[in-house]
């Protein structure tokens, strides 16, 4: 064959994409294992969450004493019909349903649970109440037919503890998630919740930065295999407390012996004087500590202030990218204490200090700077 006719590499399309799609899967579950986590904080019924170990996710509920076993799969891919007992029991043997059963082997009581992406057939829907919802008992006639339904698929297949499919469909409960996007941003929304009730308070970039700590805590707990590290697998609730307390103290740059050189670097380069930047660091730094008192953060005044600091020194960033506003980094740098010093008038409440470290604290968190953007 002539090279000449064969496209160019970059032309070409992949062969296969197995891998993308798999690591997706894997993301996506590290996203249900995080929710789960998540509310492994909030209830201390939650003992652990276990990740890649019995199943996808295994979680061990305590409640009166009595260790309980919840059993996870999830359920990535995204077909182009409603999950059906049909898709649910096509295998036989080998059948999501009966993969799942096969995961009722310990002396603890076991329960199921499926996460998909794709939401239910008519025929699923009840599966998606509580266990315990009145629509569920046997006695109703649509839960009667599907109990019948997944018998007559899987026949007298049985879980190592003697449970049957129906057994299977009376103890588990069917989630949809949605798209790993919709996991998140409700993950997300329980991580506020949380660190509301912890009093703790975090800009939108560093709450960003925690939960990514925590899918990739999720990823780490799933890559060992049992045999090399059964331990590693399992996320107790009171080791992930103190291990959560940590990342937060992190993000917020507590414990970094690092924190404030991006600001300094970019206040040097923008050729402003050794003084000046120690005295930024020190209007920074006690700002940050400041941030640590909820009752100070939580402060409609301080919220709104901030606010409008940043969108003043965004205006004048435009006015210098632009060409607009034609200075060095020194007279630029002094073009924005003078609207910050401008802005007490609008928020009498607010000390100046407060109004420069804003600046400052924009300025580690890359959000601001004294020279105009590199081309």
């Amino acid at each position: 064959m002539q090279l000449d006719v064969l496209p160019s590499i970059w032309a070409l399309a992949p062969l296969e994409e197995g891998g993308s799609i798999a690591r997706t899967g894997f993301i996506y579950q590290d996203h249900v294992a995080a929710k789960y986590c998540l509310i492994m904080l909030e209830d201390p019924s939650l003992k652990e969450v276990w990740c890649e170990a019995e199943d996808d996710i295994t979680l061990i509920w305590n409640c009166d004493g009595v260790d309980a076993v919840e059993l996870v799969q999830v359920k990535s891919d995204n077909p182009d019909q409603l999950w059906s007992m049909a898709m649910l029991c096509s295998g036989g043997s080998s059948s999501i349903a009966a993969k799942s059963l096969a995961h009722d082997r310990c002396a603890e009581p076991c329960t199921f649970r499926l996460v998909t992406r794709v939401g239910v057939h008519s025929d699923l829907a009840l599966l998606r109440l509580p266990t315990g919802h009145d629509e569920r008992k046997l006695g109703k006639p649509d839960m009667l037919g599907l109990h019948r339904d997944v018998c007559e698929r899987l026949g007298d297949i049985a879980s190592p503890r003697g449970r049957s499919a129906s057994h299977w469909v009376s103890d588990l409960v069917w989630e949809v998630a949605e798209s790993a996007t919709a996991l998140e941003n409700a993950n997300l929304k329980m991580l506020d919740a949380w660190l509301e009730k912890q009093g703790e308070v975090l800009f939108s970039d560093q709450r960003k930065d925690l939960y990514e700590r925590v899918l990739r805590r999720m990823m780490k707990a799933s890559l060992p295999r049992w045999r090399d590290g059964a331990e590693a697998k399992k996320l107790g609730r009171e080791l992930f407390l103190q291990w959560m307390r940590g990342q937060i103290a992190e993000v917020k740059g507590i414990s970094s012996n690092k924190a404030g050189e991006i600001m300094r670097r970019k206040m040097d380069d923008a050729g402003i004087e050794t003084g000046v930047i120690d005295t930024a660091e020190d209007l920074r730094r006690r700002y940050r500590q400041r941030e640590l008192d909820p009752k100070y953060m939580a402060d409609s005044g301080t919220a709104e202030m901030e606010a409008e600091a940043i969108a003043t020194l965004n205006h004048l960033l435009s006015q210098l990218d632009s060409g607009a506003l034609a200075v060095n980094g020194v007279a630029f740098h002094g073009a924005c204490l003078n609207a910050l010093a401008a802005l007490k008038t609008s928020f009498p409440g607010a000390t100046l200090s407060a109004l420069q470290a804003v600046m400052y604290v924009a300025a580690e968190r890359c959000r601001h700077r004294f020279i105009p953007a590199r081309a």
